[in-house]
């Protein structure tokens, strides 16, 4: 096989046995990667949304509303399908089989709502933050087969997989910049105590590791939660108004939808930002701190901004 693709038996006279097997199971695998780079795509797609739930119209409305809402922000011309699942390794992830986009999210996100709001923060920015992958490309054919190569060697794959990583958070950033605090939290210390965490106390961490510490941020295959905060917080969305909810019915809730904030930043923006944040965050000042993020746990932002909104 690999003699015929050269065109000549040079590579076989040139190579031994052995080698020229490996040689031809090397082509071979490269010929069938893109086959089964299209089968993994199918079988992962398929794997969680059928046994999960589907969000639609009549079941998780309020979940099939938010997909919308941010799929329109975002610019995509499908809306993507979604399903709760449980039992799952991730909080959120998004798929594409054969250009029909599918976002998955755990149980625990609907477990995770705000205090005296019927509105789920963390689940926003989650459903944000992957309709933010499908937007940037991250989950087309073309760019996994241009990348296949680099996402099966790990150290090759690590530089990619960060800047998908904050490029994603960049968008759900844009498209729910008051929701960033409630995702993050759950991602660090779970849908439990999410809002005993201060966000403002873990940006202030960012930059204060030892060497140690340092360079497992530098080498992990996903930055630190710390590092991504800091990000954000530079961004300017961890100060961004929070509204309360008091929807009573779908129609309710996709009102209140549209009145959320959404950071005045052009999505192109975003996509030609991939290689940012590589290097290891510097330490912010107080007088930064005090500018970019608020003071007290989350529990105690909600509060201070339902009790503004209910004196107005």
């Amino acid at each position: 096989m690999a003699a015929t693709l050269t065109g000549t038996d040079l590579v076989e006279r040139a190579l031994s046995v052995a080698d020229y097997e490996e040689f031809a199971a090397e082509i071979m695998l490269a010929l069938l990667s893109p086959l089964l780079l299209v089968v993994f795509r199918a079988f992962t797609s398929a794997q969680h949304y059928a046994t999960g739930a589907a969000a639609t119209d009549q079941q998780f409305e309020h979940v099939h509303l938010m997909v919308e809402h941010y799929s329109k922000l975002a610019g995509l011309k499908r809306t993507p399908m979604i399903a709760i699942v449980s039992g799952a390794s991730f909080l959120a992830k998004s798929t594409s089989n054969f250009g029909k986009a599918a976002i998955l999210v755990h149980s625990d996100l609907l477990d995770a709502p705000r205090p005296d709001s019927d509105d789920w923060g963390a689940l926003r920015f989650a459903i944000a933050r992957e309709v933010g992958n499908i937007a940037a490309g991250h989950r087309d054919l073309s760019y996994e087969l241009s990348t296949v190569v680099t996402q099966s060697v790990r150290y090759l794959s690590n530089p990619l997989r960060r800047a998908e990583a904050y490029t994603a958070d960049r968008y759900g950033a844009v498209l729910a910049p008051d929701a960033v605090s409630d995702y993050f939290a759950v991602v660090a210390v779970s849908k439990d105590c999410w809002q005993e965490m201060s966000i403002r106390a873990a940006v202030a961490r960012a930059g204060r590791v030892g060497i140690g510490q340092m360079i497992v941020g530098l080498l992990g295959e996903v930055p630190p939660i710390v590092w991504r905060l800091q990000a954000l917080a530079w961004l300017g969305v961890l100060n961004c108004d929070v509204l309360p909810c008091r929807a009573q019915s779908p129609e309710g809730y996709s009102d209140f939808l549209k009145k959320l904030p959404a950071k005045p930043v052009r999505i192109v923006d975003l996509k030609q930002r991939h290689g940012a944040f590589f290097l290891p965050p510097e330490i912010m000042t107080e007088k930064t701190l005090d500018e970019l993020c608020p003071k007290g746990t989350n529990q105690e932002r909600l509060s201070r901004a339902f009790a503004d909104y209910r004196e107005q």
